[in-house]
């Protein structure tokens, strides 16, 4: 007794239980084996997107609590300069990964984000550093 449901045969010399090992004969193989399903340096490149603006944050927290004790000038330049430092290189690494990610076949909504947010902080990177450190004000 089959417990097989009557109905046309698949094309070839398919039975039961067979499954074809490479493709299918009713999609293409461009459906079963897509191209790529990640992309690795756009992921990269968000991770450090964040990470850049976390560190900003954190450099202009600690900034704030340095002027709110009295610490003298150059204190306070380090306190938030060297985190501000290191959310930069992060946001460089952003930038580029983030390219590499844009080219390659894959997603690229995460090498998308990534990208702009690590060049929005450049940006405000480089701003302040005129305004703040050109003597501007």
């Amino acid at each position: 007794m089959s417990t097989n449901a009557p109905g046309p045969t698949p094309p070839g010399n398919w039975r039961p239980g067979d499954y074809p090992a490479t493709g299918s004969p009713y999609a293409p193989d461009s459906i079963l084996n897509p191209a790529s399903t990640t992309n690795p340096q756009g992921r990269i490149s968000l991770i450090l997107g964040v990470v850049a603006v976390v560190l900003s944050l954190v450099g202009t927290i600690i900034q704030a609590m340095l002027i709110r004790q009295g610490w003298s000038a150059s204190t306070i330049g380090l306190g938030g300069g060297i985190p501000n430092l290191v959310g930069t290189a992060a946001a460089i690494g952003a930038v580029v990964l983030g390219i590499i990610g844009l080219r390659n076949p894959g997603p690229k909504a995460a090498a998308g984000a990534g990208t702009g947010i690590g060049a929005s902080h450049l940006v405000g990177s480089l701003a302040t550093t005129l305004v703040w450190g050109g003597g501007f004000f």
